[in-house]
């Protein structure tokens, strides 16, 4: 199964405010942090920021047949790499998995864990790759 997404929302939460807490004192043992972690020119999300999409769901590059939505809630880690979780609400059923998503790339892929409708009990994965006009092209392997 082949469809394509377009961003239609999305929500960043910086988490720059709760890293200061642990300057000084850390909750793990008595080790005692002096001075802050810096980076030079880091550009883009921190570990424990989180980010969350939604996504318009068509059937085909053209974008003109809207099939579905999908959430996309991630957690970063480290260097742009997210823990995303994923819900692919479609006509015929939903789709949900996670994954590793690399946010310095415009390809990924993620494990389908599940799904209700038509999907129900199915297992997979999904690829996602840049397409035209903003889209991702997103190719479903599916058992």
């Amino acid at each position: 199964m082949v469809l394509y997404s377009i961003v239609k929302a999305e929500q960043f939460l910086n988490t720059k405010d709760d890293r200061q807490r642990g300057i000084g004192k850390n909750p793990f043992g008595n080790y005692k942090d002096l001075t802050p972690t810096t980076r030079q020119n880091h550009k883009g999300a921190l570990p424990g920021d989180y980010e969350l999409f939604k996504f318009d769901i068509y059937s085909s590059a053209a974008l003109n047949k809207r099939v579905g939505s999908a959430v996309f809630s991630c957690y970063y880690g480290f260097e742009l790499v997210a823990l995303c979780k994923a819900s692919y609400e479609l006509n015929d059923g939903t789709l949900v998995g996670a994954g590793l998503v690399d946010f310095s790339t415009t390809n990924f892929a993620i494990a389908i864990t599940g799904g209700t409708g038509k999907y129900d009990r199915v297992r997979g994965d999904l690829r996602s790759a840049a397409a035209e006009r903003h889209a991702q092209r997103i190719v479903f392997a599916l058992d």
